[in-house]
């Protein structure tokens, strides 16, 4: 071997090796910082109208329902769409408080639950992740109120 072929082989190596070296710098790089996520909007045609739904997000008729009379509501609507589960936990952070619906708890252990409370219902909402979607279940009932009970008077013989 000529050394003009050594040297042109040693050059394209170190090169490489530059080359190497800069892209794992850059992914380095991007690892490090934060990546901020869009806010998710809220859909125009509600099935109760103070309670959100993520735009986007579709009903799944066949797995929801809902009774409504004069007197109450109680309904459990399951939606599908794509966003990631925090996304969805900020969504209805921010949004419920705008419909009057207090926070009582947030439980986290796969999936999430967000329990709220008006003065006469309850509504909680369940989203779970899988790896092509986002599902969300909310589901609305009244609270069960404490009422006396009167028992019958005994008959004294």
């Amino acid at each position: 071997m000529n050394n003009k072929t050594i040297y042109s082989f040693i050059l394209l190596i170190m090169l490489c090796g530059m080359g190497c070296a800069t892209m794992s710098s850059k992914s380095q790089d991007t690892k490090l910082e934060p990546q901020s996520q869009p806010k998710l909007s809220s859909a125009n045609i509600l099935r109760f109208e103070d309670v959100p739904i993520p735009l986007n997000f579709k009903l799944l008729v066949n797995e929801s329902f809902i009774f409504e009379n004069s007197y109450s509501r109680i309904g459990i609507l399951k939606y599908s769409g794509r966003a990631t589960a925090e996304q969805v936990v900020e969504f209805y952070k921010e949004q419920m408080p705008l419909h009057y619906w207090n926070l009582v708890n947030i439980l986290e252990y796969g999936r999430r639950i967000l329990n709220y409370e008006k003065p006469q219902e309850s509504c909680i909402i369940t989203i779970e992740t899988s790896v092509t979607k986002t599902t969300v279940i909310i589901s609305v009932a009244p609270k069960i109120t404490k009422q006396t009970t009167q028992t019958p008077k005994s008959s004294s013989k």
